[in-house]
């Protein structure tokens, strides 16, 4: 009897935790800076709520704290959605392609953005303490047009961090699942491929 009431209880609350616990985190989001707390917050709300790998930069978070680590270096184009996850427990180092600078600079000053033309040069030689307590996120790796050069640098990345999060579309799956191309990538390979690449590339996938 004890046990039922206390099943009927934790079902009851849990909602309630739920909700005590985003409102924690974006009492935390607004308080560490309001401006760019309450953008990044209206920013989330008014994106498209369907988007492709919306759990990258939960899972980013999640690694974050599980290796004690203080950055996360992204290599993509995140939404709000993406890094209200990371802001503000994380400092967050961007890499977007050049005509995405300024709005990113705008938008969320509260990051470190580079130019994706010169992005490895500005990364690598971020100091090794930062290196070796960062989460390295790259997320549709079929995006860039050198994807072997890419790998190459990630690699030397991954010399001083401690994780990396890859991520590229299934060609065939997507085939299978007949995705739209406006919520993901067609896929340059499928998964046999992108392994035998990552092998070749000196990856243990």
């Amino acid at each position: 009897m004890l046990s039922n009431r206390n099943s009927r209880l934790r079902k009851f609350l849990h909602p309630l935790s739920s909700h005590i616990s985003r409102t924690i985190g974006t009492a935390q989001t607004i308080s560490q800076s309001p401006g760019y707390g309450l953008r990044l917050l209206f920013n989330s709300w008014s994106v498209p709520q369907i988007q492709s790998q919306p759990d990258v930069y939960a899972f980013a978070a999640y690694l974050a704290e599980r290796f004690g680590c203080t950055h996360v270096i992204t290599i993509d184009r995140p939404s709000a959605k993406d890094l209200i996850h990371l802001y503000p427990k994380f400092k967050i180092i961007g890499i977007v392609p050049g005509a995405d600078l300024h709005f990113y600079l705008h938008q969320y000053g509260f990051g470190t953005w580079l130019d994706e033309s010169v992005n490895f040069a500005a990364t690598l030689s971020l100091p090794e303490g930062v290196l070796k307590r960062a989460v390295v996120v790259c997320k549709d790796l079929d995006q860039f047009d050198n994807s072997e050069s890419l790998l190459s640098n990630l690699k030397i990345l991954l010399d001083q961090a401690p994780v990396c999060i890859l991520t590229s579309s299934d060609r065939d799956l997507n085939r299978a699942c007949g995705f739209p191309t406006t919520l993901t990538h067609t896929g340059r390979w499928n998964l046999i491929e992108l392994e035998q690449m990552l092998r070749s590339e000196g990856f243990r996938p």
